[in-house]
């Protein structure tokens, strides 16, 4: 690993160091960061440490724990595999509910204390049932707090920090990874970076793509690819083999493409 930048914590005014992983032969593989950070219970805080992975693309793909740093809710139990799932499910999400939102938008402070909880020796009045009901089935009940602080980590500045980075680690190696990949966000950023001649060197994953791909994928293939590819029998049997199963916009597409096919397309 090495440190690739630091991503700033408002809440907390604190800075994480993010490490770039490569693999053995030096490719670049992932972007790692280990949090500390407290979360903070009415003035009172707690550390928690979680591991978060991002792809090269700035993507959350996931997160560690380590050995003595289980994560806990408002009342010191233990997350349970459910809850840990449900964190997951929360951080693939970049348009969550936490996006637009401060903390105390989130919930209901004239609610009641359901309960006193005791927290290094003093008592916090810590509600369960104060998380306002339209976020309450997205979070984890009873971790709003730590639900909250480490998403804003995650989807604060980390991805587009990593984004301005991918450029200086570009290469035809890592191009040939994101277009094999089978994440469509590496395939369609590596589908951006095509030069003339690479239509041609990957000529047979693009038709794979082509036929098993997204729509989108489709059409962004079909608006750059350079006119003398429209002319190559090898090009034209796929793109119009399958004419009858394609949705309808590239069916358009292929259609105008027609004059750059030719008549024995048509």
């Amino acid at each position: 690993t090495e440190e690739a930048f630091l991503v700033f914590d408002p809440q907390h005014e604190l800075d994480h160091p993010v490490q770039l992983c490569r693999s053995a032969d030096g490719a670049p593989r992932l972007y790692y960061a280990d949090l500390q950070t407290p979360v903070c219970i009415d003035g009172i805080c707690k550390p928690v440490r979680i591991a978060i992975y991002w792809n090269l693309l700035g993507a959350y793909i996931g997160y560690g724990l380590y050995e003595g740093d289980p994560l806990t809710k408002y009342d010191h139990d233990l997350f349970e595999e459910t809850d840990y799932q449900k964190l997951h499910e929360l951080l693939l999400n970049k348009n969550a509910v936490f996006r637009r939102k401060k903390l105390s938008d989130l919930f209901d402070s004239n609610a009641e204390p359901e309960k006193q909880v005791t927290y290094k020796g003093e008592e916090v009045d810590a509600v369960s049932g104060a998380t306002k009901k339209a976020i309450k089935d997205a979070v984890v009940e009873g971790a709003l707090y730590s639900c909250y602080t480490i998403w804003q980590l995650v989807h604060g500045t980390a991805d587009d920090s990593i984004k301005v980075q991918l450029p200086g680690l570009w290469d035809e190696a890592l191009l040939q990874r994101f277009l094999y990949a089978e994440r469509s966000d590496y395939q369609f950023y590596a589908l951006r970076q095509l030069r003339d001649t690479d239509y041609s060197t990957y000529a047979s994953r693009l038709l794979q793509l082509f036929t098993e791909g997204s729509p989108l994928f489709r059409t962004k293939l079909l608006k750059q690819l350079p006119e003398r590819y429209w002319a190559e029998v090898g090009w034209q049997d796929e793109l119009y083999g399958r004419f009858e199963d394609l949705d309808v916009n590239t069916k358009t597409l292929l259609i105008r493409g027609l004059e750059k096919a030719g008549d024995k397309v048509a």
